[in-house]
């Protein structure tokens, strides 16, 4: 099942300098989806580091303070954040970084580099302790950018597709969390210590990682209706972050590191279970299955865990229900960002950024919130009921009036008007019922080409999309693909779009390559800017 719902990614190779090796070339033919999957390797990390004690010193297992671990994940979260607010407000370079594969390999060493010293300064614990401050803040940083690599690869996952990625993505970093703390200590280390560089090298199979921006943006503006849906998006992600960072706060001061093995493996393989009938449901029920159904049930399994843990927990919030309801949340925000990306003309880097960013902030500034409120409070019972009402209220009031599950379903059925294929031409194919319009009517546009021309005649950049059609023989369907093909669109929604299969639509692709005489998208975008 995995290969299938993999096979709608590209498998050709580009001649430029993000080519795969030959390696990754046949990783990527024998399973395309590892790269996405790959994402796994990176929330395995996340959960080691912060669900376990692999990466504290044995010396300082049983005795060492729990804020040890609270100011580390304090500091590599609001580090996270920061870095994907400001990689997405300069997306030129941001895009330049992501398409080198040594640079982002770097960058995950880096990270790996970090997590060491993170286990070697633990003994040392919190206050004062520079080297594991620093180490904290280049774990955040670095694996901002891992971030954001697969942000721009599941940027082009319709919403179907990128739910079982992520569900696949939950499953495999479940399986990497049992080994790492089942593996003997400095070993365990060292194995979470390569996880980012693993991540990252998942993603060198992908030939056109930084195909955004180099076709079929035409320069349009994101509708009225995206923005909306995406501002709404942003604040319901802070507050949900905002909530469970709260009640996890306030599990910290009970907490003992020696057991966060035992308490995380409960967090790691709910997670891991639920993800797992997740990905056997929305295969099973194929493309009827509906992600806003999702939305409640994870909004009322949270809001149950924070109101049922103080009542059974005693005096602190017991945090693994919250945690696995977090996940959840996670893992359906993930697959919404991806959709946002996929379908409009929001870039992939500002998505995945501002959203993974609202995310990480919202965290770090709840969880402080639960450590001032524990201090502030001590173990009175009323106030954490108190105050787990409220939470509960503010989830309630977003999921209500910010957020809900009608405006989900509306975005996820039907798609924006930008993301269609009316709005990546100059003229409108909306009467097109299979989505395949005249490639004559459809070709798509550069920024003020509509402008300057007669009504009713192509503009520039259309009239030498057509010339090389002719020029190089296509047939008519063989249009149809070129004029999606130059758009940036994957061969997944080629076949969508088209009414065809999948292998159908490779095989218009390679015969458009052949006549065209190129190897790749990149060729055939600069064989058209050549056109006279």
């Amino acid at each position: 099942m995995l290969k299938r719902f993999g096979d709608n990614q590209e498998a050709f190779a580009s001649s430029s300098e993000l080519a795969p090796t030959r390696l990754g070339m046949t990783i990527e033919e024998q399973w395309p989806a590892f790269k996405l999957v790959g994402f796994g390797f990176y929330y395995a990390w996340i959960w080691v580091s912060y669900n376990s004690n692999v990466l504290v010193s044995p010396w300082a297992a049983y005795d060492l303070p729990p804020d040890t671990i609270s100011q580390t994940y304090l500091v590599s979260t609001l580090a996270l954040a920061m870095a994907l607010l400001l990689l997405s407000l300069t997306r030129d370079a941001t895009r330049r970084l992501m398409g080198s594969n040594l640079a982002v390999m770097l960058v995950a060493l880096v990270a790996g580099a970090a997590t060491v010293g993170t286990y070697v300064s633990s003994s040392l614990g919190a206050q004062g302790n520079v080297l594991l401050m620093t180490s904290g803040a280049l774990t955040g940083l670095a694996t901002s950018v891992v971030v954001l690599r697969f942000g721009v690869i599941y940027s082009k996952v319709p919403a179907r597709e990128a739910v079982m990625y992520t569900a696949a993505s939950f499953v495999f970093a479940c399986m990497i969390y049992f080994v790492a703390i089942g593996l003997p200590d400095p070993v365990g280390m060292g194995f979470t210590a390569l996880l980012p560089v693993a991540a990252v090298a998942s993603t060198l199979t992908d030939a056109e990682l930084a195909a955004e921006g180099v076709a079929g943006r035409c320069g349009e503006s994101p509708s009225r209706s995206t923005r909306s849906f995406f501002v709404r998006l942003l604040v319901a992600v802070a507050v949900f972050s905002v909530v469970v960072g709260v009640s996890r706060g306030f599990a910290v001061p009970h907490t003992q590191v020696a057991a966060m093995n035992e308490e995380g493996a409960i967090v790691v393989f709910g997670t891991g279970a639920i993800a797992a009938v997740l990905f056997a449901t929305v295969g099973l029920l194929g493309r009827s299955f509906d992600v806003s159904r999702l939305y409640y049930p994870i909004i009322i399994v949270v809001a149950a865990s924070i109101l049922v843990t103080p009542l059974v927990g005693g005096v602190g919030f017991g945090s693994q229900f919250v945690t696995i309801g977090y996940n959840c949340f996670v893992l359906m925000i993930w697959c919404l960002l991806s959709y946002v990306a996929y379908s409009s003309s929001l870039p992939s880097i500002l998505v995945f950024g501002l959203g993974r960013g609202a995310s990480a902030l919202g965290t770090t500034a709840g969880w402080m919130a639960g450590l001032m409120l524990v201090g502030a409070h001590g173990e009175r019972m009323l106030s954490l009921e108190v105050i787990s009402v409220a939470m509960v209220f503010a989830l309630l009031v977003v999921s209500m009036l910010v957020l809900n599950d009608r405006l989900i379903g509306e975005t996820l059925r039907g798609v924006p008007k930008e993301s269609g294929i009316e709005a990546r031409g100059c003229d409108s194919a909306a009467d097109d019922p299979g989505g395949a319009a005249d490639a004559e009517t459809v070709l798509p546009c550069t920024e003020g080409d509509a402008d300057d021309e007669e009504p009713h005649r192509p503009g520039r950049y259309r009239a030498r999309c057509l010339a090389v059609a002719e020029r190089c023989g296509l047939s008519p369907r063989e249009r149809d693909v070129f004029d999606l093909l130059v758009r940036g669109r994957s061969i997944d929604f080629i076949a969508q779009s088209l009414t065809i299969s999948f292998n159908t639509a490779k095989s218009h692709i390679r015969h458009i390559y052949v006549k065209t005489d190129v190897h790749s998208r990149e060729e055939l975008i600069a064989l058209i800017d050549r056109e006279l």
